[in-house]
Formats: structure tokens, sequence, C-alpha cells
């Protein structure tokens, strides 16, 4: 049997080209895992921004008549229309473009939901201004609009129980997948309404 020259190392150097070749191998094929996955958890991170809403301003009323041009109430005992206007401003701060549809405003007791009443928007057209139903909002990446919500109203005697009960009031929509959210607009304990009211009185 031949012998290998004295000195000579060829099978080990063989041995660790091949294993330098594998670990080189493997290196790049998790490298680009590795890349892959940070790719679609940075992608993902930055889809996921919440969709926030912010009350800008909110104006209760309440009228001892069920018409329009009603005076106002003073007291529970001789109010027939509530009206709520309400200004929000709703900001995405995703990257990609988020959607609103079903808007609902919820009265709660505290516990559980008590009524629900779709809102209107006001919507201009020249010197015309009239109140319209609101279908899909799409809110862009990175950007804030305002929903002007009015003509949220509940009048007559059985339907001011939900009033009357009332201490928070939700927004409730749906988003672009069809999950159902809610968010906390007011704390307020409407049974004490009125007597708030003259406590502010100077």
């Amino acid at each position: 049997r031949d012998k290998e020259p004295e000195g000579s190392t060829g099978g080990f150097e063989w041995r660790m080209d091949m294993n330098n070749s594998n670990w080189t191998a493997i290196i790049g094929v998790a490298g680009t895992i590795c890349g892959t996955i940070l790719g679609w958890v940075l992608n993902w991170l930055s889809n996921c921004g919440k969709l926030r809403v912010y009350v800008i301003s909110w104006e209760d009323v309440f009228k001892c008549g069920r018409e329009r041009a009603s005076g106002y109430s003073r007291s529970i005992e001789t109010t027939k229309r509530w009206v709520l206007h309400t200004e929000l401003e709703l900001y995405n701060g995703s990257n990609s473009t988020k959607s609103m549809r079903g808007l609902r405003i919820v009265l709660n007791d505290g516990r559980k939901d008590l009524c629900e009443i779709a809102p209107d928007k006001k919507q201009t057209e020249g010197t015309v201004s009239k109140y319209v139903s609101i279908g899909v909002i799409h809110i862009p990446a990175k950007m804030t609009i305002q929903l002007d919500l009015q003509n949220i109203l509940v009048y007559g005697d059985e339907g001011f129980d939900c009033i009357w009960k009332c201490k928070k009031i939700f927004l409730l929509y749906k988003d672009g997948k069809d999950r159902q959210k809610r968010v906390l607009l007011k704390t307020k304990d409407y049974a004490n309404h009125f007597n708030d009211q003259k406590q502010e009185e100077p």
C-alpha cells in the first residue's frame, strides 16, 4: 500500500475545505432567512400603527320639545329631545391606509350597552348644508382627518331612559378587516347633567 509522503496533510486540507464550504452555505441560508424574517417584521410593525381617535369638541343640547326649534330644557322632567354634536380627529399612525365603516354612537351605563345611534355628518355644497349618512371612511397613512358628527339625537319619553342611565359614550366601528372596534369618547353621568350645570352657573 502506497504511503503518503511524509509531512503531507492533503486529506486533512480536503476535509477542512469541505467543512468551510458547508459552513459558508449554512451561514448564507441562515442570513437569507433572517433577512426575510426581519423584513417581514419591519413591514408588519410599519402597518400595525394604531388608528387614534381624538375628541375635538363636544356639545350636548337638551330641549323641551321634539321639534328642532324647541326651547332649551332645564330639567329631566321637561326634556323631550337630546342632540349631540361632536367633532373628532382621526389619526392613522401606520404606513398603510386604514378604513372605518358602520359607525355607531353607543350609550353605556358602565356595565352594558343601552342603545346605539347612527350619526350623520354635515356636508356643505356651496351655501347649502345638509346631513348625510356616513359610509366608509378612508384615512391615508400618517395622515389626520376631521369628522364632524351631527344629528345624533334621542327624543320621546321612552328613549330617554337610556340617556339618564348613561355614564359612558363610545364610538363603535368596523375596520378594514371587519373587526369591531370600540373607542371611549366621553365619561359622564347624565343623570346629574342638570345638577352639574347649576353648579357651573355663577
